[in-house]
């Protein structure tokens, strides 16, 4: 049975927004490269960025570190938005079936009646992180759109009219003069488009590719709590209330009337049966995830190498430019667009990494939440089933990048101490020029 539009959006909630940006077709798996043209064209966009700084760096190289190294990170920055976006693109048929999987394991296995709604949270979740990262996006977008004209703007503020030129959003080198009007009107315009692509592109990819992590953890929280209660039930036992109710082998009820507090063979043997027909379901849901985890990495493998090392390189960047900035007293252009994008950068590296460390935990905990006293008495069989899940769940599953690099805690910290270390050498280069 296909998967609807509510089911589909109900999993991945950041598919819509996605969507409008070209990069996502509902039941698109068999379609041509010419269905998702404004994909291409927000890529071709993205694309001009770099170019852009390219062309700068080639043909009119900046001599100040600092602007040097801005004009690096505005070259970096969009190209590993862009590669993303391709990848996306590229990578859609394993996307689809990855969003098809997921809802098929949530029509197949429901939560734990009375649980604590584990899908519900995550899909709230989603949509906060969807719109923290397009907050983040639009204060990155209005203050690089912004920071060319605020030099002027203050000027005029103060009546003292300033002779800088007036700049556009991104580094550009043409034969021809950029000020005259209407050509840096348009100049600015275009830019001022490319711009909003890339960090709209980013924000759209970002919350999606944490969005399908996140679900896999909530089915991971799902199976964990249905393995630690087999029965359906929260497993928690008041002694008291056992005290009160227990009288010998039988147990009391209305007017002193009792009844056997042993169950029959008949009870036994239906009970020890749903425990083992819900193990094996719980395996089954086990291996789905597990097939979940691998059509994610497939889906990241070329794309998220560029993040993590431009994530190294990034943060690196813009701390060096907006301290030198801030230091010298000058270049506030830099320094606004610079300080604007820090948060943006550490969110997006943490995310990823972060929230796929929730998989591993989830993972880990599987074990301990098999250890049920009712899997025990549901006879041998369950139990060697039991045995075999246990050696399955034996060696916790984490996200890996290309099968190399695991997305976890430990990695952040590596990437964050690795733009220290690059700001560090930064700091020794630029020592001369003050």
């Amino acid at each position: 049975m296909e998967a609807t539009d509510e089911e589909v959006y109900s999993v991945v909630p950041c598919a819509a927004r996605i969507g409008l940006l070209g990069y996502w077709r509902r039941g698109g798996a068999a379609e041509g490269l010419g269905r998702y043209l404004r994909g291409w064209v927000s890529c071709s966009l993205i694309t001009f960025i770099t170019l852009s700084a390219a062309e700068k760096l080639l043909i009119d190289p900046p001599s100040d570190l600092a602007e040097l190294t801005m004009t690096a990170f505005e070259l970096t920055v969009p190209l590993t938005v862009v590669s993303k976006g391709v990848c996306f693109i590229l990578q859609r048929k394993t996307i689809h079936r990855l969003i098809d999987l997921l809802v098929e394991m949530r029509r197949q296995y429901a939560e734990r009646d009375n649980g604590p709604g584990r899908r519900r949270a995550c899909y709230l979740y989603v949509l906060a992180v969807q719109r923290a990262l397009l907050v983040m996006g639009l204060m990155v977008i209005g203050g690089w759109v912004a920071a060319p004209v605020l030099p002027h703007v203050l000027s005029l503020s103060s009546q003292n009219l300033s002779s800088a030129p007036w700049q556009t959003p991104l580094p550009l080198w043409l034969p021809v003069d950029t000020q005259r009007s209407p050509l840096y009107e348009c100049l600015y315009l275009l830019q001022t488009c490319c711009v909003l692509a890339s960090l709209l592109s980013a924000a759209a990819l970002d919350a999606f590719n944490c969005n399908m992590t996140l679900v896999i953890a909530a089915e991971l929280q799902v199976l964990n709590d249905n393995i630690a209660s087999p029965s359906g039930k929260e497993p928690v036992v008041d002694k008291g209330e056992l005290k009160s109710l227990a009288v010998g082998d039988h147990t009391r009820y209305n007017g002193g009337a009792t009844a056997d507090a042993h169950p029959s063979n008949t009870e036994m043997s239906s009970s020890r049966k749903q425990t083992t027909h819900s193990l094996v379901q719980n395996i089954r849901h086990h291996q789905q995830i597990l097939r979940c985890i691998s059509l994610l990495e497939t889906s990241i493998k070329y794309s998220i190498p560029f993040q993590l090392l431009n994530s190294v390189t990034s943060m690196c960047f813009v701390l060096f430019v907006c301290s030198a900035s801030l230091q010298r007293g000058t270049g506030l252009n830099s320094a606004l667009k610079t300080f604007l994008c820090m948060p943006y950068l550490i969110f997006e590296t943490g995310i990823y990494c972060i929230y796929a460390q929730e998989i591993l935990d989830q993972s880990e905990d599987l074990l301990q939440s098999a250890v049920t006293y009712e899997y025990i008495e549901a006879g041998p069989n369950c139990c060697r089933t039991l045995l075999i899940f246990m050696l399955m769940v034996s060696s916790p599953r984490e996200v890996k990048v290309s099968k190399i690099v695991p997305l976890s805690k430990p990695t952040f910290l590596q990437i964050l101490n690795g733009s220290y270390t690059l700001i560090n050498l930064l700091y020794h280069f630029s020592v001369p020029d003050e």
